[in-house]
């Protein structure tokens, strides 16, 4: 059994600590295999250890060769490294992250957009955030609330009220509520003030 395949099976017993260490020391006899990388990485975020998983991604990309098992290389580096920083909060370096791994790949094999949207709303620039959701959108084959909340921000931020209102009506009707959370809410006050809230029966938004 490859040291990779145990440890999935000891995170699978939830043995986090010992998949850790396997990990650690796969990654230290075998620097350039990056599939543990990756593996080792995602294993401290749900350990919520996001630092530590940064310091794990950027080690994995200082490696001047890395194999590129089952399909991972690079790009998939610089896409979940993107994921960590946002989850910080810090957008820049997400952003700066997230287009690196664009950059490595043809625009439909790219899985992040609606993330990459969000980075760019937090950055103050609602053009391109329309044009990555809307990339999302066209590459997506189902739109979910989330989507069109994040394209009806979007809209607001670029007072474009009409389509905001209408994207937030299709979200509302897929499974007739909202729920919205408090970064929402600010780019949402327009709407708040015309009343058109009141229109809807069932939402709910996220404490502050």
């Amino acid at each position: 059994m490859s040291i990779t395949v145990y440890s999935r099976y000891l995170i699978k017993l939830k043995k986090f600590k010992s998949a850790k260490v396997l990990l650690q020391k796969s990654i230290l006899y075998f620097p350039s295999y990056l599939e543990n990388y990756l593996l080792l990485a995602s294993l401290l975020k749900d350990m919520e250890r996001s630092e530590e998983a940064i310091k794990v991604l950027k080690k994995a990309l200082s490696q001047e060769h890395l194999s590129n098992g089952r399909g991972i290389d690079r790009k998939d580096i610089w896409a979940e490294l993107g994921s960590l920083y946002f989850s910080r909060g810090d957008f820049n370096s997400a952003l700066v992250s997230l287009k690196k791994s664009l950059k490595m790949v043809e625009p439909e094999e790219f899985f992040y957009y609606d993330l990459l949207a969000l980075c760019y709303l937090e950055a103050e620039d609602p053009e391109n955030a329309l044009i990555s959701i809307r990339t999302h959108i066209q590459y997506c084959k189902e739109i979910d609330p989330e989507t069109l909340i994040i394209l009806a921000r979007a809209h607001c931020r670029l007072g474009k009220l009409e389509e905001a209102a209408n994207n937030l009506i299709q979200a509302y009707s897929i499974e007739d509520s909202l729920y919205l959370k408090a970064a929402d809410f600010i780019d949402f006050a327009p709407l708040l003030r015309n009343g058109f809230f009141t229109t809807l029966e069932y939402i709910e938004w996220e404490e502050p």
